[in-house]
C-alpha cells in the first residue's frame, strides 16, 4: 500500500504514548490547522461522516492539487480528506522530517452552510498535530 510507503510519518497510539510518557517535548506542536483542499466529493462515500477525536495519518511530499508537492492528510481507514495548508506545510515538513513520533486527530468538523442550511456529509475539517523528535526511537 503505498500509502505507508517511507515517506509517511504515521499517528501510532503505541508510540504516541511512548513518547508521551517519557514526557518527551514535542519538537512541534500545531491547533486547529485547517485542511486545504478537502475531498468534498468524496466524503459521500464514508459510512459517516468523520469526527473530533479521530486519528489521522500525514504523508509529506505526495502530489498537490496545485501541481506542486505537498502533505497529504488521510483517515485511518486511507480515505483522504484533504492537504495541509500552504501556511503550514513548511514547518511541518521539516518536523515530519526529524520525527520519531507523530500525535495528530481531527480538532473539529465544521459544517458546510449554503444558503442558511446545513449541508450534510459535507465538512470543514481541521486538525491537531503534535510532532515528537526521534530521539532513542526506531
Amino acid at each position: 500500500m503505498q500509502l505507508f510507503g517511507a515517506s509517511a510519518a504515521l499517528a501510532t497510539s503505541g508510540v504516541s504514548l511512548a513518547a508521551a510518557a517519557t514526557g518527551s517535548k514535542p519538537i512541534l506542536s500545531l491547533d486547529a490547522i485547517p485542511i486545504a483542499w478537502p475531498v468534498y466529493h468524496r466524503l459521500e462515500a464514508f459510512g459517516r461522516m468523520p469526527q473530533a477525536g479521530e486519528p489521522v495519518v500525514l504523508e509529506r511530499d505526495v502530489p498537490h492539487p496545485s501541481g506542486e508537492r505537498g502533505i497529504a492528510v488521510y483517515l485511518g481507514t486511507g480515505e483522504k480528506i484533504g492537504h495541509i495548508t500552504n501556511q503550514h506545510k513548511a514547518a511541518l515538513d521539516w518536523a515530519l522530517q526529524r520525527a520519531g513520533t507523530v500525535e495528530a486527530h481531527i480538532a473539529a468538523v465544521d459544517t458546510a452552510v449554503v444558503n442558511r442550511k446545513a449541508v450534510p456529509g459535507w465538512g470543514a475539517f481541521r486538525i491537531d498535530v503534535a510532532i515528537h523528535e526521534g530521539i532513542g526511537l526506531v
